[in-house]
């Protein structure tokens, strides 16, 4: 049986969450970063943290029914999917560029 989600509702959210998300990596971008290596290439820093806990926040609230896969969790805790509405957030895709501060 097929789901019927309100793609524009959906839509709107996305848009405010990520200009709030980017305020919090604008902010974190100037300072001194947290740095853990996942690998020898990989790297999170806190700011990743701070972003994927403030939009898996953000959406639980909005969309309790709905399954969350943040990449800095999974990478802790282990991935699953399932059939249901599922949010799959990269907090910030390019975190060797962010750390190294070749974009904003």
């Amino acid at each position: 049986m097929a789901v019927c989600l309100p793609l524009q509702e959906i839509t709107e959210f996305v848009k405010e969450i990520a200009v709030q998300a980017g305020k919090i990596m604008l902010e974190g971008a100037s300072g001194d970063k947290e740095l853990e290596f996942k690998s020898s290439v990989d790297i999170v820093t806190d700011i990743d943290k701070k972003v994927e806990s403030f939009v898996k926040d953000q959406v639980t609230k909005k969309y309790p029914d709905f399954e969350f896969l943040g990449e800095e969790e999974a990478a802790t805790q282990g991935e699953t999917l399932s059939d249901a509405p599922t949010w799959v957030v990269d907090p910030i895709d390019g975190t060797t560029n962010f750390v190294h501060k070749l974009v904003l």
